[in-house]
């Protein structure tokens, strides 16, 4: 497992309250690994950070058949999103590795293709 999923899973462990398994104990990945909830979905995460005015202006909750609630944004609208990003005090800049990154993904080379639906994001 990458160092990085570790450190993630550990931290889970001690905020449910159980022990760490010793290195000789079995070991199992938590559920939320498996059954897609993790790493996080950008689309999602952005109705924690989102401000509402914007929400309110260019976007659409949404609800999922599996995972809940995101964010559809619609990328006609993407340079007015980043213009009031901008306004509110964001630094704003496309950079689709940077996002998965921040959510938990694990890259360990440069994608070979060109991803052709960009997302807003912070930096």
């Amino acid at each position: 497992m990458p160092a990085r999923d570790l450190k993630y899973v550990k931290r889970n462990y001690i905020d449910s309250g159980d022990p760490l398994p010793r290195k000789r104990d079995g070991f199992s990945l938590p559920g939320s690994y498996f059954d897609g909830d993790w790493p996080d979905w950008p689309d999602q995460m952005m109705l924690d950070w989102m401000p509402r005015s914007i929400v309110k202006k260019y976007g659409k909750p949404t609800c999922s058949v599996l995972n809940g609630y995101f964010l559809e944004l619609a990328m006609a609208d993407a340079e007015d999103i980043l213009r009031a990003l901008e306004k509110e005090g964001f630094r704003c800049r496309l950079n689709e590795r940077l996002v998965r990154q921040a959510c938990g993904w694990i890259l360990r080379q440069r994608p070979t293709c060109k991803l052709h639906r960009p997302r807003v994001q912070m930096s």
